[in-house]
């Protein structure tokens, strides 16, 4: 596989309040949803993987042990993502040439990061966002251009989609055939409908 220059701020701070347990820790292709999001993730070529942790901490990098990963935790997870990535944007390598900002209770897909390095490397300074069926799904990959809009979104504001609002010439919809780029594991429903399909 080919290294990517691409960074990705993996988000698994939250409380997941309507799981009813911590969506990082869930089976999932028989490991822990974390480790296999940084699995997908490294597989892909991208080696600066930088985690957020902060509900459940100790117990989440106990899964991490042994990786390459990067490993901040944000104190304030209650807030919202948004203080959850501007603490990812201070972990990661500042010299990658975009980054992807997934959430851990969105399972990835190795074969669409894959195509979503390809169309970077075409188009650098482009945000890309898959698409299934008209809808887009995750993760989404802003061009390092857009790094220092980063450091200012707030819940206030509508986090990351106030970026994508403002930038949206910017904007290339990757349409993919895999509807499990819309997967989002919200609640115990959605995670055990999901568990049978993907299983």
């Amino acid at each position: 596989m080919t290294a990517s220059s691409l960074s990705c701020i993996l988000l698994a701070a939250g409380r997941s309040s309507r799981m009813n347990q911590n969506k990082a820790l869930l089976r999932w292709q028989g490991l822990s949803l974390i480790a296999y999001q940084v699995k997908t993730i490294q597989h892909a070529g991208i080696k600066d993987v930088v985690a957020v942790l902060g509900f459940g901490a100790a117990e989440i990098s106990r899964e991490l042990n042994g990786s390459s990963v990067k490993i901040v935790k944000n104190n304030d997870y209650s807030s919202g993502k948004c203080s959850s990535i501007r603490i990812g944007w201070h972990g990661m390598d500042k010299n990658s040439t975009g980054v992807l900002i997934a959430a851990v209770d969105q399972p990835l897909l190795s074969e669409v990061l894959c195509q979503m390095d390809k169309l970077h490397k075409s188009d650098p300074e482009s945000i890309i966002i898959p698409v299934h069926n008209g809808k887009r799904g995750h993760p989404t990959l802003l061009p390092s251009l857009l790094y220092s809009e980063l450091l200012l979104i707030t819940e206030e504001t509508e986090g990351l989609r106030s970026i994508i609002k403002k930038h949206h010439k910017r904007v290339k919809l990757l349409k993919t055939v895999d509807p499990r780029i819309l997967l989002n594991l919200n609640t115990p429903d959605d995670y055990e409908a999901a568990y049978r399909e993907d299983l």
